[in-house]
């Protein structure tokens, strides 16, 4: 607007002092759009209004008549006079998908932490060395039925492997993921990636183009919010290394010995070292009257209700519908359904995820045989 400031106003206010006249128009500008733009929900971005590439905002412009003149609007400005606001001064997204394009389930997994391919790495071992031809029968079933996908954290092991050896032992399957345009929001296990993704220095390959930290997605009039759910786990919150990246580094140390990370057929030697911990600080916070890990962790995924419809999680690997029991006015104690679903893992004996349907409808599967999806019934209890 600088540049052009001497040929835009010089015939029609040649009497009027045009910097004073240039900083009334963009006071006026500030004031009348800014503010609805900036006051759109900080966790929606732009990947996440796939069902509608391109979401018009659509403003109620007052007295278009009025406005019509330019003339009139640089009298107005030379005058002092402001700009009349809308009457609603919310802009009201359209989330209508384009004319071309099909609302499509999405399809939410977690917890692959894919590693270096040596002994620590749970997805390279679990399954008889088969996981990934699992996974890539699954992805094609997803292909199949036009779904997209969304992996809710814990991507990569880099807690216990060397960052550039994971990235680039898993190259053809990112492309793979690249190419379905799988949006990836970031865990505990991966949260070495944190500063590429909230900064303009980006990762160059175009796997982490959608890497976000958190996802959301209006289906059915419906916010559904995508997140790891590490947020509300002090062991693992926050990107600088706590206690349980030592943890875990401690485990990597044991399955090196192990020869790889099965304990046995049923439990990981990660499962085991982490249910000891929780059950010995189990212990000590029942004796203090406190919550434990894990309902510390399903409180603060309930607190996220408070600002959306449906939360989809990972982070505890067990895949299930979040319940609770409430208490009735004359006493009784019923269970109470939550609009919680956890995605599970991809790293231990059983393969889970949740699907949304483009109706809004959510259900958890774990995926059996490496090739067909039976419902999963687990209530996960929230006290």
């Amino acid at each position: 607007m600088n540049l052009q400031a001497d040929i835009l106003f010089k015939d029609v206010v040649a009497d009027v002092d045009l910097e004073e006249v240039q900083r009334q128009l963009q006071s006026c500008v500030n004031e009348w759009f800014y503010p609805e733009i900036t006051s759109m929900t900080p966790e929606v971005h732009l990947s996440s209004i796939a069902t509608a590439p391109e979401v018009p905002v659509q403003f109620d412009i007052p007295d278009r008549e009025r406005l019509a003149s330019v003339d009139y609007l640089f009298r107005r400005l030379a005058r002092g006079d402001r700009l009349p606001k809308p009457p609603n001064p919310k802009p009201r997204l359209l989330a209508v998908p384009a004319l071309d394009e099909q609302p499509r389930p999405i399809y939410a997994v977690s917890d692959l932490h894919l590693g270096d391919k040596g002994p620590r790495d749970n997805f390279t071992h679990m399954g008889d060395g088969k996981r990934l031809g699992e996974f890539w029968s699954f992805l094609n079933m997803v292909e199949r039925n036009k779904g997209r996908l969304i992996i809710v954290g814990d991507l990569f092991e880099l807690w216990q492997s060397n960052m550039s050896l994971v990235l680039t032992s898993w190259n053809p399957l990112l492309k793979r993921l690249a190419a379905m345009k799988a949006v990836y929001v970031l865990g505990n296990h991966d949260a070495d990636l944190l500063h590429f993704c909230m900064s303009s220095h980006r990762l160059s390959h175009p796997f982490f183009k959608t890497m976000v930290t958190s996802h959301t997605e209006f289906i059915d009039g419906k916010s559904f919010h995508f997140t790891h759910g590490c947020v509300a786990d002090h062991y693992c919150a926050g990107s600088t290394p706590g206690i349980g990246r030592i943890i875990a580094i401690y485990t990597g140390l044991k399955e090196d010995q192990n020869g790889g990370p099965s304990l046995n057929k049923y439990q990981t030697i990660e499962a085991a070292t982490t249910g000891r911990l929780e059950w010995v600080s189990g212990i000590l916070r029942w004796f203090l009257r406190k919550p434990n890990r894990t309902q510390l962790g399903y409180a603060g995924l309930r607190k996220l209700l408070d600002s959306y419809d449906v939360v989809v999680s990972g982070h505890t690997h067990r895949a299930g519908q979040l319940h609770t029991k409430e208490r009735l006015p004359h006493g009784t104690r019923v269970d109470v359904p939550l609009p919680i679903y956890n995605t599970g893992t991809w790293a231990e004996s059983t393969c889970s995820f949740v699907l949304v349907s483009p109706n809004g409808e959510v259900g958890i599967f774990d995926w059996v045989d490496g090739r067909r999806s039976v419902p999963n019934e687990v209530k996960l209890r929230v006290k």
